[in-house]
């Protein structure tokens, strides 16, 4: 009997720790994609994805005060954001019980630029299975010290301060976007809501703007 007891509790770890393994597997992969995804629109857009593309695309959104599109694979951006909505995206990137600022249910402030990517409320697990937790505060790099340190002071994760921090190429940040992953995973998340905006889609939920104005007006 304690013998069947056992296995039976070994075989529940090991399914969790099986479980946990393909998670984290998982986020991995989608990040690559994301990564890769944030890459190839700025090809497209700048003729070139290193930190200069970066950089220029940073300068075009304030000159412009965020009026500005570029070019975004919509079908493919769609493709990625199947597979972090509902589940990852929520339980591993930020609180999706974030104020909808991007959606279509908004007030006026949806059309205030500074509003299309303003900031981020991080989504903190004890287990320690979150990008804040295993990606972000977990780095050396000073740059991503100082953006956790705003963090905490603040609550979210500024729109102001980490632009600046970008555009200045705080800590040659700009340069290590080139080969760190970390920092291409930091620069691919926090401009996410930007390319959603750019082909209508709702951050929150990744769902087709159009196609739900079309669903709610049926």
């Amino acid at each position: 009997m304690k013998r069947s007891i056992f296995l039976f509790l070994l075989g529940i770890m090991l399914f969790v720790c099986q479980t946990k393994a393909s998670t984290i597997n998982d986020v991995s992969a989608v990040e690559t994609e994301m990564i890769n995804f944030f890459r190839s629109t700025l090809q497209r857009n700048y003729g070139s994805s290193d930190g200069k593309a970066v950089k220029l695309m940073m300068d075009a959104l304030l000159h412009y005060k965020f009026h500005y599109i570029i070019d975004v694979d919509k079908e493919a951006l769609k493709a990625i954001n199947d597979k972090l909505y509902p589940d990852m995206f929520g339980s591993y990137f930020v609180e999706t019980k974030e104020h909808p600022i991007d959606s279509l249910h908004t007030n006026w402030k949806r059309y205030d630029p500074y509003h299309i990517i303003c900031g981020y409320e991080f989504k903190k697990l004890l287990n320690g299975e979150t990008y804040y937790q295993k990606e972000l505060s977990q780095a050396t790099s000073p740059l991503f010290k100082e953006i956790c340190n705003a963090y905490e002071a603040t609550g979210s994760l500024p729109f102001t301060v980490v632009l600046g921090k970008f555009r200045a190429n705080n800590h040659q940040c700009l340069d290590a976007f080139e080969t760190d992953r970390d920092v291409q995973m930091l620069f691919t998340f926090f401009f996410w809501r930007y390319l959603c905006y750019c082909v209508n889609i709702d951050f929150m939920t990744g769902k087709d703007k159009t196609e739900l104005y079309i669903d709610m007006r049926r």
